[in-house]
């Protein structure tokens, strides 16, 4: 990996292009490794990006849910708590 942007706009404009729930928390793990407030701040645009496409495109499905464009994996920090 190359430069490493250090802030939450570049950081997601680099996660929307991953092409998998796995590679994006790669990413995220990568980047964002000990800085929950900059993790937290990512995920919350990629969620916005996410509902974003919705909001014109009709009714939320029960499979929307578990498309999220991130994972929640061993390492992933929510708010101050890490998944171990």
């Amino acid at each position: 990996m190359g430069h490493v942007p250090s802030d939450a706009k570049a950081i997601f404009l680099e996660a929307i292009e991953k092409e998998s729930s796995e590679a994006l928390a790669a990413y995220l793990n990568a980047v964002c490794h000990k800085d929950s407030n900059l993790r937290i701040r990512v995920e919350k645009l990629l969620q916005a990006h996410g509902m974003a496409g919705k909001f014109l495109g009709g009714s939320i499905s029960n499979t929307d849910t578990l498309d999220r464009p991130y994972a929640e994996t061993i390492g992933t920090w929510i708010g101050p708590y890490k998944l171990i």
